[in-house]
Order: structure tokens, then sequence, then C-alpha cells
């Protein structure tokens, strides 16, 4: 049965622990413009979920944001799967929280990535709706005044990239999980029951020092594990290099992208 839920898009934010972050203040800075860019949105019916161990001190604040501590234990930086565990735990989490304030659909976000302001008004008006997968998104490279534009399949390159009906979720049902709950809960397996968003939803932010989301790691790190994905770099520089377009102020405006100035 479909819960009731109000006409309503929750977005999900885990952000990664200082203590593992190069460069602190920079992770800060692009969780902002991250939170910013949410709450541009042209629709008042939202609601931001953010789940950290620790508070960043940034200049803005919004009633639509709540701000949820953890105090799982904090992944080595050197760790790759204890880093998408983290992220994992704090997503779930995150869904558990924001399911108090009934929305009809929710939402996870990378803590560097930047959406379009227009999805929870399409989110209001398609309350019913399964969800969608962001087909078509942009690139951007931060420290450019450039993006890319990819016209299909952004939704498999990007973690920002898809929207779920509430109930679809099979949310816990306690206010507790453990690893295995965590490792079960596998909300992208649902992208077939999605339908394509009609628009670009999100930007996917390259940040700087291989800092971003807690996910990511550096280009070496990678080929060292798995040679193949080298051509994964390649081929998104190459696309960058060939199809970027200049930075516009309506895309700016739209998706709320705006340079950092981290020294």
């Amino acid at each position: 049965m479909m819960l009731r839920c109000g006409k309503m898009l929750a977005f999900v934010v885990p952000l990664k622990s200082r203590r593992v972050s190069n460069d602190w203040n920079y992770v800060s800075q692009l969780f902002e413009r991250t939170l910013r860019s949410i709450c541009a949105q042209t629709s008042s019916e939202f609601k931001v979920i953010v789940v950290h161990h620790e508070k960043p001190a940034i200049g803005f604040s919004h009633p639509a944001v709540t701000y949820v501590p953890v105090d799982y234990p904090v992944p080595d930086r050197r760790d790759h799967p204890a880093l998408i565990l983290d992220k994992y735990r704090k997503r779930l989490r995150g869904f558990m929280v924001a399911r108090e304030f009934s929305p009809s659909h929710m939402m996870p976000v990378d803590a560097d990535d930047c959406l379009s302001r227009r999805l929870a008004a399409w989110v209001d008006e398609n309350s019913a709706a399964p969800g969608w997968y962001f087909d078509i998104g942009y690139f951007h490279r931060d420290g450019t005044r450039r993006v890319f534009l990819r016209r299909r399949g952004f939704h498999d390159w990007c973690g920002t990239s898809r929207v779920f009906r509430t109930d679809l979720l099979a949310l816990p049902a306690g206010d507790d999980f453990d690893d295995a709950g965590v490792a079960a809960f596998r909300p992208w397996q649902l992208t077939t029951r999605l339908a394509a968003l009609p628009f670009p939803g999100a930007v996917y932010v390259l940040g700087r020092r291989f800092e971003g989301t807690h996910s990511r790691r550096n280009y070496w790190a990678d080929f060292k594990e798995n040679p193949r994905v080298v051509r994964w770099h390649a081929r998104k520089l190459f696309d960058e290099l060939l199809h970027s377009e200049p930075l516009t102020p309506a895309l700016s405006a739209e998706f709320g992208v705006y340079p950092i100035n981290d020294g």
C-alpha cells in the first residue's frame, strides 16, 4: 500500500568526516554551495537532511535544513570500502529521519554536487509518480568556468541522479540498523521502475585535491587496483575537453554553481 505522504521532496546529504578530509575548509565550502543550490528550489515543498560527524561552520542557513549528528566509527581515509560504508550508513540514516516529515519522494545528494532548482516543483506536480533517474546532466570541474552536458546515461556516472517515491524504498521499520541492513539497502536497483527526468537534474562536480564526496579516490589509487579504470577517467576528460561549453549566467542560476575562493 502506498504511504500517505505530502507532495514534498526530501533531499538527503551524507557528509564526510573532517577526520578523513584533506582540506576541511574546502569540503565545507563545497557543501555550502550544494546546500545553497538545494535550497534555491522554486517550490517551498522540500526538506534537507544533512547527516554528519562534524557540523561545518558555514555562512548559510535555511529553515528547511535539519542536521543529524552521528557517532559511527570514522573510517580510515585509506580504506575505500569503509568510506563507502560510512556514506551508505549516513544516507540510510538520513532517509529514516526524512521519513518523519512524510515526504512523497526522497533523493540522495552528494555533498559537493549541485541541483536544478526545478526538482521540488516537479515532484509537487507529479507526486504520484514512482520517481525519476537523471539521464541528462552536467559535469563541472571545480575551478573552471565550463560545463559538459552528458545527454545520455548521466545516472551511470553520478550518485546525485535519482528521485524515489518514499514507499518504494522499503526502509527499516525501526530506528536502528546494522551493517548488513546497510548493505542490503540498494535503492539504485529501483531505477527500472523510474522514468527519465525530462530536463537536466544535476551538476556532477569534480572537486580539487581529491576532495568532494567521501567515496571518491584519487586516480592513482584507482589505477593500482584496476588499470582499466584509467579508460573511464580518460573518456571523461576527453568529453570535457572536446564538448564542454561555457558556464553561463543562466546555468549558474539554474544549478547554483559559483566559483569557490579557497585560497
